[in-house]
């Protein structure tokens, strides 16, 4: 199918930044356990798991929960109605308030009910956890020589085994939906913008190593095997990079704004002599 709409375009591209960021917070989790961080891992494999919960409500509704109280109470069938960022008519991401129905990322991604109960309950224990492990001082300061240590160890390792799973889980669901819906999405992977970048990021950030090669294979693997001649790809190429380029993505504008804005707050601010 050739056909496409600007909609799905800016859809295809919002959700592999959130499977990018699933992807980089489980590298970053990797790194940090690796060299005994293991408060910053466990921070960092909650926020993997947090996109995880993101993309899979974006895939299924174009829509998720901006506060993460709200994302683990959705997936725990608590109904929340919170702040929501959704993905409108014309491709611009808008703010909302509401709820969302679980039926939809059971129909849409064809995940069971069994499945989404079982992440939605490590979601919102590591949610929980992560609270009183990110923001503890004493947790940061006896992480290495304590009696904590090797509970820590030996736990955030199984964490680890728990989270790759789902990260697994989410390349495979990504891959499977967009194959579903239009599968020459997928040969836009091989978009600078897109799988080099994620590849360039994790390499420039010394995060590299076999599990997350194993994904990203699996993504390459995926690419490779959708056959799309030059000249149909030349125009989807075009076609992405003209509606989701800076300059016509007003979400994009407003979030680098809003971010620069903020930070010439905090400079100013002590520049100014604030305190």
């Amino acid at each position: 199918m050739d056909r496409y709409s600007n909609f799905e375009l800016r859809k295809f591209f919002v959700s592999y930044w959130l499977f990018h960021s699933v992807l980089y917070n489980f590298a970053q989790a990797l790194n940090n356990r690796k060299k005994r961080r293991f408060v910053w891992a466990i921070t960092n494999y909650y926020y993997s798991t947090m996109y995880i919960a993101r993309l899979f409500l974006f895939l299924s509704t174009s829509k998720y929960f901006k506060r993460h109280i709200d994302l683990s109470f959705f997936y725990v069938n608590r109904q929340p109605n919170g702040k929501i960022l959704k993905l409108n008519n014309i491709g611009e991401i808008e703010e909302e308030r509401g709820t969302l129905d679980i039926k939809k990322v059971k129909e849409k991604l064809n995940l069971n009910e069994k499945y989404l109960i079982k992440f939605g309950n490590f979601l919102e224990n590591f949610r929980k956890l992560r609270n009183t492990n990110t923001y503890e001082p004493f947790i940061i300061y006896a992480q290495e020589n304590h009696t904590i240590t090797n509970f820590l160890q030996k736990n955030v390792e199984k964490i680890e085994n728990i989270c790759k799973r789902y990260v697994k889980d989410s390349c495979n669901i990504f891959l499977k939906f967009w194959k579903n819906q239009n599968e020459i999405f997928i040969s836009l992977l091989r978009h600078d913008w897109l799988l080099p970048n994620t590849n360039k990021t994790i390499e420039k950030h010394g995060l590299n190593n076999k599990e997350i090669q194993l994904i990203i294979n699996e993504l390459n693997l995926s690419l490779n095997l959708i056959k799309l001649n030059k000249e149909k790809y030349e125009k989807l190429r075009k076609d992405f990079e003209n509606i989701c380029k800076i300059s016509n993505f007003n979400a994009k504008k407003d979030l680098i704004s809003k971010v620069t804005t903020e930070l010439n707050g905090v400079i100013n601010n002590l520049i100014g002599g604030g305190e």
